[in-house]
């Protein structure tokens, strides 16, 4: 009994942690499809939000994937739909690819999207770039619209597009951003998760002492 009660303290208590590290990518793919490089440029995506939608990290696509951590240091931005800067950020050389197999990630301080369109997009400082991926899929609540680029030696919104779709596996990677999970509870109601659970142990013990 007192090894359930144990592992049932350690889940209740583990909860708020579990929901805080509930970040997904706002796209992914299960491969890079066809990867390039032809020089500097602003690189990345349009997309669009359904509902409100917290982003908690800027990320940049990692042309060094398949043997390390990238390379150089890669400014990402986000901006409105009409050039705005929302939030920027960068993911330092070295940095490893802890949210996916294909990009590296940098934390912001937390910003919420309301519905509508935005595009975010990183400077690939010469390095490959991929487009035409396989499987690329939306986190929930973000729409692809289509890939963003401009030719630039530094970060730039991007004002020039290609039209390609999420059908077409889009491009160009370029810059993604991290999003808190939809289905996660917010910070205040996991807690109250994790000490409910705590309390109801608690309360298990006691029955059961009383009973002995």
């Amino acid at each position: 009994m007192k090894s359930i009660q144990s592992l049932l303290l350690v889940a209740a208590l583990a909860a708020p942690f579990a929901a805080a590290n509930a970040d997904q990518l706002g796209v992914q793919f299960s491969s890079p499809g066809t990867t390039f490089q032809n020089g500097d440029w602003s690189l990345g995506y349009e997309f669009s939000v359904s509902a409100p939608l917290t982003v908690t990290g800027l990320a940049v696509y990692n042309a060094n994937f398949d043997s390390g951590p990238i390379t150089v240091s890669d400014d990402v931005g986000l901006w409105t739909q009409g050039g705005s800067l929302i939030a920027s950020g960068t993911v330092a050389a070295g940095t490893p690819d802890i949210v996916d197999p294909f990009f590296a990630a940098v934390a912001i301080t937390p910003v919420v999207l309301g519905p509508g369109t935005y595009i975010v997009a990183a400077q690939n400082n010469g390095q490959n770039y991929a487009y035409d991926t396989v499987n690329l899929i939306s986190a929930p609540g973000i729409t692809y619209i289509q890939d963003e680029y401009i030719s630039s030696g530094s970060l730039q919104f991007p004002t020039a597009s290609s039209g390609i779709t999420q059908a077409e596996g889009g491009a160009w990677f370029g810059g993604n951003i991290v999003v808190g999970t939809a289905s996660a509870p917010d910070t205040a109601s996991t807690w109250t998760l994790g000490l409910l659970g705590l309390a109801g142990i608690v309360a298990a013990s006691r029955r059961q002492r009383a009973t002995v």
